[in-house]
């Protein structure tokens, strides 16, 4: 009997029963009535046994294909459907990839006449990935070695090709650590001619630093010879987030787990070498990666890419730009397109990596473009009017084959730039114009740096500097040599943006200025240090603005200072107040002491002085961190009258104005009297006359050799003093007073007899010095602040 056209069918294996049953009821029943009957029957026993039949059978023919395909299945249930079979709840691994499972909501597979499967699809799931990329790629090859593919696989060159679709598939990749990625609403299609399309809802990656977010990715793929090749990709946005100076959490240990093995200490330079070899490494893989998956002449784009840099609290943004990867004959590259469409060329971002052995071209060009057409958004990192601030650059970089060194070379330009940096100044800093251009080797280890003729612009102001730096066993050395072309003292005043130097914007100076320097060093040998410098400092100041005047020193006024506790609190200084001491007033062993401790050459410089800012880049250069300072005792001054206590570039700029107007408004005498009375000698305590009171009931007129040096001592570091509990000096200290009496004897600014009387001298707290000791009792030799060697030690 055949179904009549108004029939259901019923799956093959249904009707194969069915069958089998009515021709049997033909052969025994006698009648037709009795043979509807039978047949009714026999249809009800047929669906009865297909249905009890079919789930068993379904499992046990699926279990036999994924064993074949060297996969393991569970199938929660299973059944027979028109035309097909249907699986729930499947769940899929394999023992040659144990790091991917796969969980599957429903499973539909429908079948031809000769029972080979037609058509799969795949409604809902989630697959779990744990691992490393490079674990993944081992157990990928495992796989596939162990099972190759078979002709119909998916290779659109076989003769028959199975459809497949997959919708609303959930991807999470943990790749340990902090590497890590998830994927919503992976879809994916093949068609029975072997053209592939994939594609997610979102998907988000994280590793390391880099955090990449991808809205609805879409790719089109066909068979090349069995390879699959992209033909096309799309995303309605890409995001790209790079946390500087965020490093990968350590690993975690399991609790009771055994402490591993540490690893072998290494330098910073074969960390930062074996970093970037890495980097080479990983741009080569990527290349071949995308080499193998486009054809030669393919180029794929992305119309909406953006990249945040965040550090710390501040981000700077870039974007939307376009994207371009294409594949050439021997090469992968690379594009990104930024800052388009206001009719001035854009900024482009090209890198090609070789598919064979070879150097990575790196070559960034483009502008003048506004930053705010970069996608650079108000306040990043600092940044204000950046629809004003404008770009321009044209740069290459050539990271060699081995990845060791990069070659750089080219030049920068940013024009009315404005920022708020607080390590620059307290006010934003407007109309900043900035330059930069030259060529430099760097080993990407660390071990050498060469640049010559570098050239750095701020404003009309040029600066060009040549030099090398090598490195190696904890040990460096190398040359620098900086010139200051011949500048009008105008112009470099004028190339000082606003909000750099707020507090001197009223000055006005004339002459020009010239300086060539050059500093050697091998930290090795650290006294033979180098340090030459030839500064022809012609400036002269010719208009000072009332509230800078030297001349509001000659009567009171008032200042802010910190107190004994550190709180803001505001006194009164200046000729005239209780505190103030005339200079006449004062011991000419407090100016030796100066001399001695503070400034060797205050007498002869010009507020500048050349030989400790040699001495002090020396020191530091030999103790690897800075442990001395160049300040001249005009330029403490200048800080202590104009300036608040703040650690910016802004302050050390003003700082070196207000001194030059120090040193040619004052005269020698005034600026150590206005120092000594403003200076803190403890916590809360200003000037020479409270100084004497409070550490020898003395005066500033009757203070001994002894006393002097000691409380100018104090000066770096006003916190501390040097008493035993008895009140006599401690005996580093006072081994300490007696070189520095050393000192001034060899500079010839005490004579024998005051050597031999201050070495013998007994220097106690809370105890004046004896007639005989101090300076009072010999009027005459006041003016003695002036004698002696004016170079110093």
């Amino acid at each position: 009997m055949r179904p009549s056209a108004d029939q259901s069918p019923v799956p093959f294996r249904s009707r194969f029963a069915s069958g089998a049953i009515r021709r049997v009821a033909l052969l025994l029943a006698p009648g037709r009535s009795r043979r509807i009957m039978v047949a009714a029957g026999a249809g009800v026993l047929a669906v009865a046994a297909a249905a009890l039949v079919s789930g068993p059978i379904v499992r046990s023919a699926a279990e036999s294909r994924a064993q074949a395909m060297g996969l393991r299945i569970a199938i929660r249930d299973a059944g027979l459907a028109w035309g097909g079979v249907h699986l729930g709840g499947v769940t899929l691994s394999s023992p040659d990839a144990p790091s991917v499972t796969a969980e599957l909501v429903r499973v539909d597979v429908s079948f031809g006449l000769t029972f080979s499967p037609r058509r799969v699809r795949v409604h809902g799931g989630s697959v779990r990935v744990r691992g490393s990329t490079e674990q993944l790629e081992d157990e990928l090859h495992a796989y596939r070695a162990a099972h190759p593919r078979r002709a119909g696989d998916g290779d659109a060159s076989a003769a028959r090709v199975v459809p497949v679709s997959i919708d609303g598939v959930d991807v999470t990749w943990d790749g340990g650590g902090r590497t890590n990625g998830h994927a919503w609403g992976i879809r994916y299609e093949r068609t029975d001619g072997g053209a592939e399309h994939a594609g997610a809802d979102l998907a988000r990656i994280a590793m390391g630093a880099l955090e990449v977010e991808v809205e609805k990715a879409s790719a089109s793929m066909e068979r090349d010879a069995g390879e699959r090749k992209i033909t096309a990709i799309g995303a309605t946005r890409v995001s790209a987030v790079l946390t500087a100076g965020d490093e990968s959490a350590p690993e975690p240990v399991a609790p009771g787990a055994p402490p591993k093995n540490p690893a072998p200490k290494t330098t910073d330079s074969e960390q930062h070498g074996a970093r970037w070899l890495a980097l080479r490494g990983e741009l080569g893989r990527a290349a071949a990666s995308v080499a193998k998956s486009l054809r030669p002449g393919t180029a794929l784009g992305l119309p909406d890419v953006r990249f945040e840099l965040r550090q710390g609290t501040q981000a700077l943004n870039v974007g939307p730009a376009k994207a371009v990867l294409e594949r050439t004959a021997d090469a992968v590259k690379a594009q990104v397109i930024s800052g388009a469409g206001e009719g001035a060329p854009p900024i482009r971002f090209d890198v090609a990596v070789p598919l064979a052995e070879g150097p990575v071209d790196i070559e960034l060009a483009g502008g003048p473009v506004s930053l705010s057409a970069l996608g650079v958004q108000e306040h990043d990192m600092g940044l204000e009017a950046v629809n004003r601030a404008e770009v321009e650059v044209s740069g290459r970089a050539r990271l060699t084959a081995e990845g060791t060194s990069v070659h750089l070379s080219g030049g920068a330009r940013l024009s009315d730039l404005s920022l708020f940096e607080p390590r620059l100044s307290k006010e934003v800093v407007r109309g900043l114009h900035l330059g930069a251009s030259g060529d430099a080797d760097v080993a990407l280890d660390g071990s050498s740096l060469r640049f010559s003729e570098v050239e750095a612009r701020l404003g009309n102001v040029k600066v060009v500097a040549s030099g090398s730096l090598s490195r190696s066993e904890g040990h460096a050395r190398g040359k620098l040599h900086l010139d200051i072309p011949l500048a009008a003292c105008t112009d470099m005043l004028a190339s000082v943006p606003e909000g750099l130097a707020p507090l001197v914007s009223g000055l006005e100076m004339t002459g020009t200025f010239v300086f060539a320097g050059d500093v050697s060093f091998d930290t090795r040998r650290p006294r033979d240090t180098r340090v030459a410098a030839d500064a022809a400092n012609g400036c002269k100041i010719t208009r000072v603005p009332e509230v800078l005047s030297p001349d509001r020193f000659t009567r009171p006024w008032t200042r802010t200072v910190l107190d004994a506790s550190g709180l803001p609190t505001t006194i009164e200084s200046g000729p005239g107040t209780r505190d103030w001491v005339p200079f006449t007033e004062i011991s000419p062993y407090v100016a030796t002491a100066v001399v001695v401790c503070e400034d060797a050459n205050f007498f002869t410089h010009s507020g500048f002085n050349q030989k400790s800012i040699q001495d002090s880049i020396r020191d530091d250069l030999a103790a690897g961190r800075f442990v001395r300072g160049g300040s001249t005792v005009t330029m403490q001054l200048a800080k202590n009258l104009y300036l608040k206590r703040e650690k910016t570039l802004s302050r050390k700029l003003q700082e070196a104005l207000l001194t030059m107007l120090l040193e040619q408004t004052l005269t020698k005498e005034h600026i150590l009297e206005l120092y000594l009375n403003v200076i803190e000698f403890a916590p809360g305590l200003y000037g020479i006359g409270p100084a004497a009171d409070h550490y020898f009931h003395s005066t500033p007129r009757a203070l001994s050799l002894g006393q002097a040096l000691y409380l100018i001592s104090l000066l770096p570091n006003p916190k501390v003093h040097h008493f035993k509990a008895d009140g006599s000096l401690t005996d580093r200290w006072a081994e300490y007073l007696r070189h520095l009496m050393d000192i001034a004897h060899k500079i010839r600014r005490i004579d024998d007899h005051e050597l031999a009387v201050g070495l013998a001298e007994d220097i106690h707290r809370g105890v004046a010095a004896a007639p005989g000791e101090s300076a009072a009792g010999n009027d005459d030799d006041l003016g003695s602040f002036e004698r002696g060697d004016p170079d110093g030690p």
